[in-house]
């Protein structure tokens, strides 16, 4: 049980001298946390019919990152690559659809509005209670979130794209949101996550299999929906067990790793 009465399983532990250095800082004093009945079944369907109509209008999906998976995952939300830039990703943007995809597809503002639906979904129904079980077990986190998204308003104040589609953030929890059905079935490290923050993930759908496995820790953790995972995908590689049978619509939150690392180096932001 974690603190508050909320189920967990604790996958491992830090070294002590490293959680004495972490505490201070709110970092993280755990390798993995599964809450249990933490995102209701109604709240699940939701997100599938979502995603379900987002496919329907023909959302551009990138190729897939083969070292990973050989499903595509879209990635929504904000990020911030190679330069102190912030930016609604390419993915939410549809930057790539073609005058041939529009042909057999719906119009690229359908295609968006579907994209910020299932964003702000995620916003209302999901997030709220991914920051009670984050306050609960992990009550340092709040001082990095706030500073993240005080520097995200800060610079985005006067972008247009942002202010028209301001449910690409997700209040600094997480900068960023995967989508993909099935999983990522190779051995592999998040080298966009972040270190020492956490990847929050959950899965709807009604499916077989699809534990997450940590080879490093020599553990397969069950995912089912409902659930929430909380796990270091920067520091421990993983991968997705097969999928035995059944559907699954997984979803990975994660902070972007440049953007987290630049507001906390950098002055452009109102400290907190």
């Amino acid at each position: 049980m974690g603190s508050g009465g909320t189920k967990r399983s604790l996958s491992a532990r830090l070294p002590a001298a490293e959680i004495a250095a972490l505490e201070a800082d709110g970092e993280p004093e755990y390798l993995a946390i599964r809450w249990a009945d933490a995102i209701p079944a109604e709240t699940l369907k939701m997100l599938v019919r979502l995603w379900d109509t987002l496919r329907l209008l023909g959302v551009k999906f990138p190729e897939a990152e083969h070292q990973r998976s050989g499903m595509p995952a879209l990635h929504l939300g904000l990020w911030e690559m190679y330069a102190k830039l912030i930016k609604i990703t390419t993915d939410a943007r549809q930057t790539k659809l073609t005058k041939r995809d529009l042909a057999k597809s719906a119009s690229k503002e359908e295609i968006l509005a579907a994209i910020d639906d299932l964003c702000r979904a995620v916003k209302e129904h999901v997030v709220p209670r991914l920051e009670q079980l984050m306050d609960c077990d992990v009550p340092g986190h709040r001082r990095v979130q706030e500073r993240i998204h005080a520097r995200v308003l800060h610079q985005l104040r006067s972008n247009k794209d942002f202010a028209q589609r301001p449910d690409q953030d997700f209040g600094g929890l997480f900068t960023t949101m995967a989508v993909k059905e099935g999983g990522s079935e190779r051995i592999h490290i998040d080298w966009n996550d972040n270190l020492h923050k956490y990847a929050l993930i959950f899965a709807a759908g009604d499916w077989e299999g699809g534990e997450f496995c940590i080879p490093q820790l020599g553990i397969r953790i069950p995912l089912r929906p409902g659930q929430v995972l909380a796990v270091r995908t920067r520091l421990l590689a993983h991968c997705t067990a097969p999928i035995t049978s059944g559907r699954r619509l997984v979803f990975t939150c994660f902070t972007n790793s440049l953007l987290l690392e630049h507001t906390l180096a950098g002055k452009d932001y109102t400290v907190l």
